[in-house]
């Protein structure tokens, strides 16, 4: 059995404070990987007993369902005013972005959008 892949992330961040205990920020993220298998095979005379159901030449077929090749983005926008009590809030704003470029179950390409709000204190 062969296997070869490649993966690659990269992110950046970006925070001001245009005022005192205001932060706005921006997160950025992409992860792109690749990945797959080839020359899967099984020495039938090496097997002992057959389980019922079992389908070897299948099995040797499974390399072209492993490839892999996937491309995710997100970007985060926000941001977070600190109390001077350590209470603090904080909001963002997040897309992220998911390309399938190689389905075999089923394509997963998409977008998800979401907003999220926080309450927190800081000791």
């Amino acid at each position: 059995m062969d296997s070869e892949g490649e993966f690659f992330t990269a992110f950046a961040n970006i925070y001001f404070m245009p005022v005192e205990n205001l932060t706005i920020f921006a997160e950025f993220w992409a992860n792109n990987a690749t990945q797959d298998m080839g020359n899967i095979s099984i020495d039938l005379n090496q097997v002992v007993g057959t389980p019922s159901g079992f389908d070897y030449v299948m099995l040797e077929e499974l390399g072209k369902l492993s490839e892999l090749d996937v491309m995710q983005i997100r970007g985060r926008y926000g941001m977070e005013y600190a109390f001077k009590s350590g209470l603090f809030i904080k909001g963002y704003f997040e897309h992220i972005h998911y390309d399938d470029n190689q389905p075999y179950l089923f394509d997963a390409t998409g977008d998800l959008y979401r907003v999220a709000a926080f309450a927190g204190y800081r000791f």
